[in-house]
């Protein structure tokens, strides 16, 4: 009697296994139709393509093997585009879901050779930095080949308050994170007539150097044929000077903080925190020379 009952237990393990995994595959079918038709409606300002999407048993929509390009030379992959409980967005249109997240692993984007950018130079030689452009060839020259890092998003909404999250990390151009508030975030549907009336409350952007800035300082000053010392005091000067120059009032910390990263690379961190929160309307409109002090902007370098 124990043999049929346990027979019986695995007989309908056999058969739900099948049935989930029959739907698993159905959804995974529909999932699938779906970006084809989002890729589709996008082709003609990106071209994009994958090898392939599911729906993993944690509920995460995952697309494997993505590759695009843009209209202007952009070319970019991602080994894998990760959607974390995806059920989060069947609020969709009505409302952003209160939590969410994406994934971006493994993204490369290549340094063409004969990079568009390089018409930079010309901009660069302009206001006076045209002896620290460096062109794409010469990013190449030093093993920058590729940027190539993860990138995440993360959101968290509670009542009118919508906090947003972004933390990208690479070991050879260094980390980023930074965090945006927003005050008075109205429905989903009415963005479009109210997104002027939100309020940025606080914005914190952070970066980790790992070797990236010594490395292409010790380059510059080796071109130029000076002593890198004196390439890093020229810079610091120069942007002191040309803040002071600029008309717009800045708190100390920032050029104090500029400085200080130029001769030893670690972190820089800035942190806008306007008082009281700036509408959006109030920071498209406001004169740019009063937006640093009206933003609250202070930057160090102390580690996060």
């Amino acid at each position: 009697m124990g043999q049929v009952l346990k027979n019986i237990f695995y007989g309908v393990l056999l058969l739900l296994a099948a049935v989930l995994g029959g739907g698993k595959a159905f959804v995974d079918y529909t999932l699938s139709d779906s970006l084809q038709q989002a890729v589709k409606s996008v082709s003609k300002q990106i071209s994009l393509r994958y090898s392939t999407a599911y729906l993993s048993w944690m509920g995460a929509v995952v697309v494997e093997n993505v590759q695009g390009s843009t209209p202007f030379g952009l070319n970019f992959s991602v080994a894998e585009v990760r959607l974390p409980a995806a059920y989060h967005w069947l609020s969709l249109p009505a409302a952003l879901p209160s939590n969410f997240s994406l994934e971006l692993n493994d993204v490369r984007i290549p340094i063409p050779e004969a990079a568009a950018q390089d018409s930079w130079q010309a901009v660069f030689k302009a206001v006076g930095y045209g002896n620290y452009y460096l062109s794409s060839k010469e990013l190449r020259n030093l093993g920058y080949a590729q940027w190539q890092g993860d990138i995440a998003f993360s959101g968290l909404q509670q009542a009118e308050v919508l906090k947003v999250a972004t933390v990208i990390k690479s070991s050879a151009w260094g980390n980023w994170s930074g965090v945006l508030e927003l005050n008075k975030v109205p429905a989903l549907p009415k963005w479009g007539q109210l997104s002027g009336q939100m309020q940025v409350a606080e914005t914190r952007l952070a970066y980790q150097d790992t070797g990236l800035s010594a490395r292409l300082l010790s380059f510059l000053a080796q071109r130029q044929g000076q002593p890198v010392e004196s390439l890093k005091t020229a810079l610091a000067q120069k942007i002191t000077q040309d803040i002071q120059q600029s008309g717009l009032v800045i708190d100390g910390s920032v050029s104090n903080s500029l400085k200080q990263f130029i001769q030893t690379p670690a972190n820089l961190n800035a942190l806008l925190q306007p008082t009281p929160p700036i509408t959006i309307n109030e920071l498209l409109n406001a004169p740019i020379e009063k937006l640093p002090v009206r933003l609250g902007l202070k930057m160090t370098t102390a580690q996060p």
